[in-house]
C-alpha cells in the first residue's frame, strides 16, 4: 500500500466485497473472473480475510452440494483501510454475527449477482449499491429504512430500472408486517428520493428461503393494498430455491395479483409473455 502497487484486479475485488460486505470464491470467479490462487495471495497480503463454513441451510436450498464446504471472503484489515478513503461504511462484523449472518448475506449476495448478470445479458448495465448506500435517513440521520441492498439497471436508451432487495432466511412471517409498514412510511414521507437520487419509486424484490416469510409479505400486503392509502411500491417474490434452480432472474411474482411479472419491460417482447 505505501508503495503505491495496488493492481486494478485488487481494486476491483476490494471494491466489489466493499459492497457485497462477504463472497464466496465462486461468487467472485463469477463477478470478476479471479482464480483461487490470486484470492489466495491476496488474503496473504492482508487484503483479505477468509472464512469456512459448512451451513447446512446452504445445502437445504442447493447452494452446494453434501460434503462441500464453503470458502468465504470477506475485507481484511489492509483491504479495509483502502476501501476507506472512499466509503467508511462496509459491512462488516462476521465473526461476531456466526453462521446464520453469513447465510443471509451470502444468499442475498447470490440473487444480487443472478438479477444483475441476467440485467447485463439483456444490454443493462448494472450497477450494486451496499445495504449502507441503500439505507433512507430521516432529518436526524436515523435510519428509517435498511434494505440489503440496490441495484440499479441502467441503459443508454432506455429508463433506469431500481431494485431493492429484502432477502429472509428465518423461518417465520413476523417481520413482515414491520417491513411493509416501514416502506410505505418512507414512500409518503419523501426521503427516498434524496437518498437513492431518483423521482421513481424502486421495485422491491422479496427473496426467502421459508414459505412462512412469503404468507407473512402476502398478507401484509393485502392489508396495506385494501386500506385508503393503498399501495405506493410494487413488491414482487421469489423463493431462493427457485431461482438456485434455474429460475429466470428477471422473472419474478407479483405478491398481490399473484401473476408472472418481468423485472424489464422488454422480456414482455422478448419471450412472447
Amino acid at each position: 500500500l505505501a508503495e503505491g502497487k495496488i493492481t486494478g484486479k485488487q481494486s476491483q475485488v476490494l471494491s466489489t466485497l466493499a459492497v457485497a460486505g462477504v463472497l464466496d470464491e465462486q461468487q467472485l470467479a463469477r463477478l470478476i473472473g479471479i482464480s483461487g490462487r490470486s484470492l489466495r495471495r491476496y488474503h496473504s497480503q492482508h487484503l483479505l480475510d477468509r472464512l469456512y463454513v459448512v451451513p447446512a441451510s446452504l445445502r437445504t436450498v442447493g447452494f452446494i452440494r453434501a460434503g462441500e464446504s464453503l470458502r468465504l471472503y470477506k475485507l481484511g484489515a489492509v483491504g479495509r483501510a483502502i476501501v476507506a478513503h472512499d466509503q467508511p461504511l462496509v459491512p462488516s462484523g462476521y465473526e461476531g454475527f456466526g453462521v446464520h449472518r453469513l447465510t443471509h448475506d451470502v444468499l442475498a449476495n447470490e440473487v444480487m449477482i443472478r438479477v444483475a448478470r441476467a440485467g447485463a445479458d439483456a444490454g443493462y448495465d448494472p450497477i450494486w449499491l451496499s445495504k449502507y448506500e441503500a439505507t433512507v435517513h430521516d432529518d436526524a440521520g436515523r435510519p428509517m429504512l435498511e434494505p440489503d441492498a440496490m441495484l440499479e439497471l441502467r441503459h443508454a436508451h432506455r429508463a433506469t430500472q431500481r431494485f431493492l432487495l429484502e432477502y429472509h432466511n428465518e423461518d417465520d412471517s413476523r417481520r413482515a408486517a414491520g417491513k411493509i409498514k416501514r416502506y410505505e412510511e418512507v414512500a409518503r414521507d419523501g426521503h427516498w428520493q434524496h437518498a437513492w437520487n431518483t423521482e421513481t419509486l424502486p421495485t422491491v424484490l422479496v427473496s426467502w428461503t421459508h414459505n412462512a416469510v412469503a404468507t407473512g409479505y402476502s398478507a401484509a400486503i393485502e392489508r396495506q393494498a385494501h386500506r385508503h392509502l393503498g399501495l405506493r411500491f410494487r413488491y414482487l417474490g421469489m423463493p431462493i430455491q427457485r431461482l438456485l434452480a434455474g429460475g429466470d432472474p428477471l422473472q419474478w411474482k407479483e405478491f398481490l395479483s399473484k401473476e408472472v411479472a418481468p423485472l424489464l419491460p422488454e422480456v414482455f417482447a422478448s419471450t412472447g409473455v
